[in-house]
């Protein structure tokens, strides 16, 4: 009887030191911050990690490298340092790194953005002279990422560190099909938006800016002109693009909103130096706002963008667009406008400013004058998402590539 309650209670202990051991797995599978090194990398570089999980003991383990398009490229093992506690200033300062992990990306890695365990991103940048280069906003998702329930805006931080945590955005997986897609007729670049500063991507014909975008240094702002002067095109899907100025340290690995010893707020370019981004752009969004309107109103049926397309549909919660006049149910774009080159109206509707006045949603083409490159705007970065399941949409976007590039 005493052998039988022995074998009993082994068995019973040896169920409960698995069912600890599995519990333990399980938290030690779980990543909770997560940053790399650099804001972006080349084929060949090291690549190192820290990262941390919510366990009570560090562990290791195995995550997939992948391209946005979903497939697999490669695995990184993560050395996961145990249960940690954040710092308060965690948005300010980063988080305070101890054991690291490493990799090194293969020489024959193409570029792209690619993700590691699914959620964190890290852009792979090429030197040749390309078609495309697409920008993905690391810098201002980065702005836009919270840690809990807090951010950069709610605490009115005047500056905030690479080294937290930053996850992929929904609007690049929106586009990552389509950006697949693009590798297979183009010849494509990847950046980020901080790495504008370097200047690097004009020797691309078409810069795609896409998702939050509102956030530009002025060195960003200023080599941006200058490509577009010398004939560098760009599609824009973004609701907020070039809205706020910002500055970028690459010493300090931060990004500073405002300098705390002149001001205690984010500026507009506006504020900053009289400089809207409709100078850029055409557009802003305080001149589109919202709409109830789902439908567009294609004005211009014979334009390039919309060949093979029968109606446009986009609800977006924020929309980009210039200054306007209504003419009864006639957009006229405003006369601040006079001095582009090319200022169409190519589909719209009607939607309501953050000023409570009747603007416009639409789609537009800007080119400032007769040498420099053109500019398609599709008013809404909700567009990267939408185009995923709809055909017109991914159809315009297409054309409106092709018609660039052309």
């Amino acid at each position: 009887m005493f052998k039988e309650l022995k074998i009993i209670k082994l068995i019973v202990l040896v169920g409960l030191l698995a069912a600890i051991l599995l519990k333990m797995d399980v938290l030690d599978l779980s990543i909770d911050q997560f940053c790399v090194d650099k804001t972006s990398y080349v084929a060949g570089d090291e690549v190192l990690i820290y990262a941390t999980t919510k366990a009570p003991i560090s562990s290791s383990k195995t995550v997939t490298i992948k391209a946005i398009s979903g497939n697999e490229v490669g695995n990184v093992d993560l050395n996961l340092e145990r249960d940690i506690k954040l710092p308060i200033n965690v948005l300010k300062d980063g988080i305070e790194k101890h054991s690291m992990s490493h990799f090194q990306l293969p020489l024959t890695l193409k570029p792209g953005i690619y993700t590691i365990a699914d959620r964190y991103p890290i852009v792979v940048k090429g030197n040749s002279t390309v078609d495309i280069t697409v920008v993905y906003p690391l810098m201002n998702n980065l702005l836009y990422q919270k840690v809990k329930e807090a951010s950069v805006f709610s605490e009115k931080i005047a500056s905030t560190s690479f080294s937290r945590t930053n996850y992929i955005d929904e609007y690049t997986l929106g586009l990552g099909s389509f950006f697949n897609e693009l590798e297979n007729v183009y010849s494509v670049n990847y950046t980020t938006d901080c790495d504008l500063e370097n200047n690097d991507f004009q020797n691309s014909k078409l810069l795609i800016i896409y998702g939050k975008s509102s956030f530009w240094t002025p060195t960003m702002r200023s080599n941006l002109q200058a490509y577009i002067a010398k004939g560098g095109n760009v599609l824009l899907m973004s609701s907020y693009a070039l809205n706020n100025v910002c500055w970028y340290s690459k010493d300090k690995n931060e990004v500073f909103l405002y300098d705390e010893l002149k001001s205690d707020a984010i500026e507009s370019w506006l504020g900053y130096d009289n400089a809207p981004p409709r100078d850029i752009f055409g557009t802003s969004l305080h001149f589109g706002g919202k709409s109830d309107s789902v439908d567009y109103l294609i004005k211009e049926k014979k334009h390039t963008i919309f060949n093979g397309v029968e109606g446009v549909r986009l609800n977006a919660t924020l929309y980009n667009s210039p200054p306007v006049t209504w003419n009864g149910n006639e957009p006229i774009i405003d006369s601040t406008l006079n001095k582009y080159y090319i200022k169409n109206i190519l589909a719209y509707n009607q939607s309501i400013t953050p000023s409570g006045i009747k603007g416009i949603k639409a789609i537009f083409e800007f080119q400032s004058d007769s040498t420099s490159g053109k500019i398609i705007n599709l008013g809404a970065e909700d567009w990267c998402l939408e185009q995923k399941n709809d055909p017109s949409l991914q159809q315009i976007t297409k054309n409106a590539i092709g018609y660039l590039l052309n």
